[in-house]
């Protein structure tokens, strides 16, 4: 793939974009990426470019990324979005957010994807955890009981401990 673009500006923000951009193939290979990429990786754009995206990934993410590829291919989603893991060349895992659109040839098919790619910081990526964890409030009288029963010994803590401070605090006072 050419390793520029013919508008000096498309070159430019290519070149000095604070994402991941990377040109990758129906076939998963690495055409083009831009140095933001090969240095959140740690390699070199040449050590990328002709890699498959496999390679760099994190073997338990690689399934449902190949699963949303297929997906894109055979027309039932324009764009995916995930969160999962790459392999840097030296170090642990980093955390990645990773956006991919199709972009089409002249004849209509799928020439390559589009992929975003941006490091996920901790705290982001905890909060995430965090929120998909979150459990609707009760909203009838029956799921309130069911709530207060499950959650009676932690209750109870939390209102001792917030009945010692306001005892403290009016003591004080």
């Amino acid at each position: 793939m050419k390793t520029t673009f013919s508008d000096p500006k498309a070159d430019h923000l290519w070149t000095h974009a604070r994402i991941g951009l990377a040109f990758v193939g129906t076939d998963g290979d690495f055409l083009r990426v831009n140095p933001y990429l090969a240095e959140l990786l740690g390699y070199t754009v040449r050590e990328l470019e002709g890699r498959s995206f496999r390679e760099l990934s994190h073997p338990d993410d690689v399934g449902a990324d190949e699963q949303m590829i297929e997906a894109v291919l055979a027309g039932r989603l324009p764009w995916y979005t995930m969160t999962k893991r790459y392999l840097p060349k030296v170090g642990s895992p980093i955390w990645i957010r990773l956006h991919v659109s199709r972009v089409r040839s002249a004849d209509g098919s799928i020439g390559f994807f589009l992929s975003q790619i941006r490091p996920v910081d901790r705290e982001v990526l905890d909060r995430g955890r965090a929120q998909a964890k979150y459990v609707a409030p009760p909203t009838t009288v029956d799921d309130v009981g069911k709530f207060l029963r499950a959650h009676w010994k932690a209750i109870v803590t939390v209102g001792g401990v917030i009945g010692a401070a306001v005892a403290k605090a009016l003591r004080l006072w």
